[in-house]
């Protein structure tokens, strides 16, 4: 039976290295930042009062699953890296990220936005016990996690000085700080009105959430 194990293993091992690793460490760290863009940015689109009824309800359907699948690819992209066999990144690093290097530095900014996704969505479900403020202020972590990962990608990433990926960081960064100064402009008018802005938070403190 151990020689069966240990067989299984060794096969399943060789099957892993045979897989075109580096590829699919790029090709998930890029989905998952595309996906986190998404979450963040209908997070930030669903609180604006011009979206209402079916329309508001699918924002905050892709809010949500595209912060989860987020999640899953980034999960992906940490645990290729580990495997890969060219890749000096060693499995220690996903609980205790080295500051020895630059590199190293690169790499624990996405630990460290992996955590925080993870730590968003794992408490949503909770929502309804945390409070309406809790859960608006544990949700803004979206905000830094996504600061976080856009600077792995362009520290850490292979492809960040090729055309494409410059312009997707940059179409990207550019959306969700369009978005968040809206957001902070209707904040501020409510204020100024002597009244607090509409939180959709509010109004769902009792549903599972995502970051916004």
């Amino acid at each position: 039976m151990d020689h069966v194990f240990v067989f299984l293993v060794d096969r399943l091992a060789a099957a892993i290295v045979a897989l075109p690793t580096w590829e699919i460490i790029r090709a998930s760290g890029l989905v998952a930042f595309v996906l986190l863009t998404v979450a963040v940015s209908a997070g930030l689109l669903s609180a604006l009062p011009v979206f209402a009824g079916p329309l508001k309800a699918a924002i905050a359907l892709a809010h949500r699953t595209a912060g989860w699948l987020a999640l899953a690819f980034g999960l992906g992209h940490a645990l290729f890296l580990i495997v890969d066999p060219f890749v000096a990144f060693p499995w220690f690093s996903l609980f205790l990220p080295s500051l020895a290097s630059g590199r190293d530095v690169a790499y624990g900014l996405g630990i460290l936005a992996l955590y925080g996704l993870a730590a968003i969505l794992l408490t949503s479900d909770l929502a309804a016990r945390l409070g309406a403020a809790r859960f608006r202020r544990l949700h803004r972590l979206a905000y830094p996690v996504y600061v976080l990962s856009l600077l792995h990608g362009l520290l850490a990433g292979t492809d960040a000085h090729a055309p494409w990926v410059s312009a997707l960081y940059g179409a990207s960064a550019g959306i969700v700080g369009l978005l968040f100064l809206l957001a902070l402009s209707r904040r501020h008018g409510a204020e100024v009105r002597g009244r607090p802005p509409e939180r959709a938070t509010e109004r769902k403190a009792n549903h599972a959430g995502a970051p916004r």
